[in-house]
């Protein structure tokens, strides 16, 4: 009897003990920063030295390889003639080295002038002829790109890296932060020994405790013992991120701004200095980058933001700043499969996305987050403001995320994206930023600003009176306008305020309110007959431009100037009931070549006179009266860098239309306003 109750006492021990070592490993708080050192990083090749047939001066090819992303090489700043590209850049090493990828790092200050587009690459190794290697396109991208050499370059004497096409104004330049090239580390492991994949993410299926244990790496001892405690299904830790088209594809087709490169937030950020652990599964030929973006920026993003390559497997990162971090997956065609990633360090705050998150669960999920700002993912937008605004001023997540939704759509609607199947998969981004007291809300390139003083005007859901939408939902339509701009046939000198304008104003009538022209009372000089109202923007553009017989491109007035832009939306859409018109019209100046200077005008010039054309062609109506009274169809001379109009190229456009034999426009059209349509015509 005795014996039997000590072996049911010992049973109780053993029991309470396994009990307890399972109630320990399900707390165990897991710290990889801790082994960061048992994963061995790739080993760089140094280059010893470079040649560039085109450089300007204090900015060589050798600060493309000087290990300081803050400098960058960048060709000739003159770039007129016709031979500037290609540009050939040649790097060199010992010759006793083995090749295995190479990574071409954008300049980092926030320019995009000379991001790579099409390269060729040549290889010569020791006492062989130089050959070409492959043809590729670097798209353009502010964002790390990697060409992988398969099989190894062995003894490579010299890389020639030959650009035949970058980002910027005219032709383009070519320019580099950091050329860089690597060996893999041959002491890397065979991941899929232990995981399904390179994600680290699952264990194969023969993979026990015994033989975790057995793992003589300690990092990746400690990895698998993470996975198998099942902690590596966390919501942001563990995500698939999804590809997208590269902004500066679509922007280029689109003959627009670009979106943005915050489609795949991932919910973690970063301190300084800290030891970021990656691990990516499977990837296509095209790699995604990890980005880390400060808070601490005033116009610009991209200096704030850090960027970084990632491979297939696991990947180490010393952060050089603090900041929330993204994946920037954008590539030529954004059809690549998802890919898995894994981040291990770095701490957890959280994002909001519209489509897979509650609306209930926003307080909570705003309550646990960490870090001053946040991320909420629409379907057309995603924010990122600070989290105590956020918990301040928004109480319903759809209402918010809808207004910027809306205004995206909408816009893209008018200018027809949407018809022609030109939307982009991508998201538009709005950000708080630090700025002076001076500076508002404004346009930049892959998003659009705004003051963090302006957070609770921005972020409230009421948009219940004219004031608040003069004060901002005028605003947002306006800056995204300037995104939306269709360069250079829609925008040229002196429209840059003016044509996005189109874009606020449909917007804000679309959603009731009045139109901006037609209910701000200014103050005008004299009655004009005709308008519904005599103190708005209708007379005064009518005294300032008609009456006073001056170019349109003269005028001072931006809101002056909107007014025939308008005109003309209200007599197609409203009176005729033709709402696709502006919609192909800016399909005409998306698939038409860019106006070049001839008959003596300039490009900004020509750009308004094809304008008059291309309006005349999809209306299928004889505007040339109109556009005579609204000062388009009258010779100017602001200097060639300004605009200048020829009366023989005048005479060119008048002439085109009067040939097609077009039925004329309505003798007062230059007098419809936002309320006389109704019964005008």
């Amino acid at each position: 009897m005795k014996k039997i109750q000590i072996q049911k006492l010992q049973y109780a021990v053993v029991f309470i003990l396994l009990f307890l070592f399972g109630c320990a490993r399900q707390a165990k708080e897991y710290d990889f920063s801790k082994l960061v050192d048992e994963i061995v990083s790739d080993k760089k090749i140094s280059v010893i030295s470079g040649k560039a047939s085109s450089a300007q001066r204090n900015e060589g090819i050798e600060l493309s390889f000087d290990g300081n992303p803050q400098t960058h090489y960048h060709s000739l700043w003159k770039n007129e003639r016709a031979d500037y590209f290609p540009v050939t850049l040649d790097y060199f090493f010992e010759g006793n080295d083995t090749l295995d990828y190479m990574v071409y790092n954008p300049r980092s200050d926030g320019g995009m002038n000379g991001n790579f587009r099409e390269v060729e690459l040549w290889i010569q190794s020791n006492g062989e002829q130089s050959y070409k290697y492959g043809d590729f396109d670097f798209l353009g991208k502010s964002t790390p790109s990697r060409i992988d050499f398969t099989p190894a370059l062995v003894d490579a004497k010299s890389i020639r890296i030959i650009v035949k096409s970058g980002a910027g104004d005219g032709q383009g330049f070519a320019s580099c932060a950091e050329m860089e090239f690597f060996q893999i580390n041959p002491q890397t492991f065979n991941l899929k020994e232990i995981f399904t994949d390179e994600s680290c993410s699952e264990l194969q299926k023969n993979v026990s405790r015994k033989s975790i244990a057995g793992i003589d790496n300690p990092f990746l001892r400690e990895l698998a013992n993470y996975v198998a405690d099942g902690k590596a299904n966390d919501e942001f830790r563990m995500q698939e991120y999804t590809a997208y088209v590269s902004p500066g594809i679509t922007a280029r087709k689109n003959k627009t701004s670009s979106y943005g490169f915050w489609d795949n937030p991932t919910g973690i950020f970063a301190r300084k200095g800290e030891n970021i652990i990656v691990c990516v599964g499977e990837t296509e030929k095209e790699k995604p980058v990890l980005f880390i973006q400060s808070p601490d920026f005033g116009f610009s993003i991209p200096p704030s933001a850090a960027y970084y390559e990632l491979h297939s497997g696991i990947n180490k990162i010393k952060a050089k700043g603090e900041g929330l971090m993204y994946i920037a997956y954008y590539t030529a065609t954004g059809t690549e499969k998802p890919v898995k990633i894994q981040i291990l360090t770095g701490q957890v705050s959280g994002y909001f996305d519209m489509e897979k998150h509650p609306a209930d669960e926003w307080e909570q999920r705003l309550a646990q987050a960490s870090y001053p700002h946040f991320d909420v993912k629409g379907k057309y937008a995603t924010l990122n403001f600070e989290t105590a605004a956020f918990r301040a001023y928004v109480k319903d997540p759809r209402t918010l995320s809808r207004k910027f939704d809306d205004v995206v759509r909408r816009e893209q609607v008018f200018m027809g994206l949407v018809k022609y199947n030109r939307q982009p998969k991508n998201r538009l981004h709005f950000q708080v930023a630090k700025l002076p007291d001076w500076v508002g809300a404004y346009a930049s390139s892959n998003y659009t600003g705004f003051g963090d003083r302006d957070q609770k005007t921005i972020l409230s859901p009421e948009i219940s009176n004219r004031d608040a939408m003069i004060g901002h939902l005028w605003g947002i339509a306006h800056e995204v306008g300037h995104i939306h701009q269709t360069r250079p046939a829609l925008c040229w000198y002196g429209t840059r305020e003016v044509t996005n304008n189109i874009f606020s104003l449909d917007v804000t009538t679309n959603l009731g309110f009045p139109s901006r022209l037609f209910a701000e009372s200014v103050s005008v000089g004299k009655s004009t007959a005709g308008y519904a109202r005599e103190n708005n923007r209708y007379p005064k553009a009518y005294q300032d431009i008609i009456e006073s017989k001056i170019a349109h491109a003269a005028c001072e007035d931006v809101f002056c100037k909107l007014v025939p832009f308008w005109q003309l939306k209200l007599y197609m859409h409203n009176v005729l009931g033709k709402e696709d018109f502006y919609a192909d019209v800016y399909e005409k100046i998306r698939i038409n070549p860019n106006p070049t200077g001839k008959l003596g005008s300039n490009n900004d010039g020509q750009c308004q006179l094809e304008f008059v054309r291309i309006v005349c062609d999809v209306a299928q109506i004889d505007f040339t009266d109109f556009f005579v009274k609204w000062g388009f169809l009258t010779p100017i001379n602001l200097g060639h860098n300004n605009i200048v109009i020829t009366g023989k190229a005048i005479d060119e456009v008048k002439k085109y239309i009067r040939d097609k034999a077009y039925p004329p426009a309505p003798d007062n059209l230059h007098l419809i306003d936002d309320e006389n349509y109704k019964t005008m015509f």
